[in-house]
């Protein structure tokens, strides 16, 4: 036990300020959706389905950014930092075509927005926040890239700093857009999404200045931005992590997201009540992420300096740690379901007591699947220290895809469940997942 403690003290100690980064993170989503749901049910239904869009493959930027954390942190730990440089100034370039292509994407799919099966006043409402949201993923994919390297090379506080100053923006912004406060234009949902922009582009523009302005980032900074600092190597390394990690999340959020369209065709008040239960189990499984950033940036140290010994009882111990913060989490969102509910709405809405009794349901589900939930992802980050990546991403596929998602569709229409049969069967692809990747990292030999 004496071992453990040393190791929960060690993750807590790098994973803190990531945490942090993430709470913010989970802080943004939590203001957003709770002032969008306050001024109006059907803004909140509209969020639910421009989010899931963006958010079910944008996460496969997000996942290919992850994906440069693992060999920077493993050729610190060798004290190559030249080597470093090189991934940053590699990375940054292909993270910033990647964001410009998938904008692109997701302009060129507005028009089909409408073929999804929504409600027709949800999918009017929802076109121009979807839009601001998809330009404000430039900025943040690129701010992402920084902070992945940052934290690679343990200063994990800058980044945690810079996103609770973004953070308070956006919660101000908030206010005043959305509700129209102190001579703002009152614009409702769009109000979210400029916020969201402005927010976005004020971290990445702190971050730069950070970078530039502290000698310890700067000494990874090119300033003559030649094109001899390219390399095809870098690129194929980078994507060879990335794009595996990009899929593996795109199947979790993707099934999220899939799941908010069969929400919607139930019902507008099931797609809100579906936003609302998704904001809970994202804000804990963000405290999850923190911890397995920190834990892939723990085991590929250990593997840059070939210390195998430790690798075991590191991921372990960010497991247990895992575990224990998301039982406590379970229990409290069993004993606040019904409170929950009641901060995102506005109760003088006439579906709002609907939304409440569907939210309820919904909330038992997420405690349910608390302790699977943070596994899994801990789990998936142990793997990416070690640079394995491609099993645990058919194992996503198999677990959120044919589990989760066939599961939930057949529970929630043929076997008459609804909305509630969507989210069980969302638990048993998590649970799934975490069964698979455990196993898979237990059964790794370093010897």
């Amino acid at each position: 036990m004496k071992n453990y403690l040393f190791y929960f003290k060690k993750h807590i100690r790098l994973s803190s300020p990531i945490v942090l980064g993430q709470i913010t993170t989970v802080l943004i989503a939590i203001s957003d959706t709770i002032m969008v749901g306050n001024y109006d049910t059907v803004a909140l239904a509209s969020s639910a389905f421009a989010n899931s869009i963006i958010f079910m493959f944008a996460t496969f930027g997000v996942g290919l950014i992850y994906g440069l954390k693992p060999p920077v942190a493993s050729a610190y730990a060798t004290k190559n930092y030249p080597l470093c440089a090189k991934y940053l100034q590699n990375g940054m370039l292909l993270y910033a075509i990647v964001s410009t292509l998938m904008w692109l994407g997701f302009e060129m799919a507005v028009p089909f927005l409408g073929y999804l099966d929504q409600p027709a006043a949800v999918v009017v409402l929802a076109i121009p926040y979807y839009r601001l949201l998809a330009l404000s993923v430039i900025p943040w994919f690129l701010f992402l890239a920084l902070q992945q390297f940052s934290e690679a090379l343990t200063k994990t506080k800058v980044p945690m700093s810079v996103n609770i100053l973004s953070c308070v923006v956006n919660i101000v912004l908030n206010y005043l857009l959305i509700f129209g406060k102190f001579g703002f234009p009152e614009l409702g949902l769009l109000g979210a999404g400029v916020a969201t922009l402005i927010s976005r582009v004020l971290l990445l523009v702190t971050m730069l200045v950070v970078f530039f302005a502290l000698p310890f980032f700067r000494q990874f900074i090119d300033f003559s931005f030649s094109l001899s600092v390219l390399s095809k190597d870098i690129f194929k390394k980078l994507s060879n992590i990335g794009v595996p990690i990009g899929l593996q999340m795109v199947f979790e959020s993707g099934a999220f997201g899939v799941a908010a369209i069969m929400a919607g065709w139930i019902s507008k008040e099931a797609l809100a009540a579906h936003q609302i239960a998704l904001n809970i189990a994202f804000t804990t499984f963000m405290v999850a992420v923190g911890i397995s950033q920190g834990t892939t940036v723990a085991v590929a140290n250990l593997v840059g300096k070939n210390k195998i010994n430790e690798i075991k009882i590191t991921g372990r111990s960010a497991v247990y740690l895992i575990v224990t913060f998301m039982a406590i989490m379970a229990g409290l969102i069993f004993l606040f379901k019904g409170q929950i509910p009641l901060w995102y709405i506005n109760e003088a809405e006439p579906n709002a007591k609907q939304i409440v009794e569907i939210t309820m349901q919904l909330l038992i589900i997420v405690a349910v699947f608390q302790m699977t939930d943070g596994i899994q992802v801990v789990s998936a980050g142990n793997l990416r220290g070690l640079e394995d990546i491609k099993v645990p991403t058919a194992i996503s596929l198999f677990a959120y895809w044919v589990i989760g998602i066939g599961g939930g569709y057949i529970l929630a229409f043929p076997l008459g469940m609804g909305i509630a049969g969507i989210w069980w069967g969302l638990c048993l692809g998590l649970i799934t997942s975490s069964i698979l990747l455990t196993w898979r990292f237990e059964r790794k030999k370093f010897n």
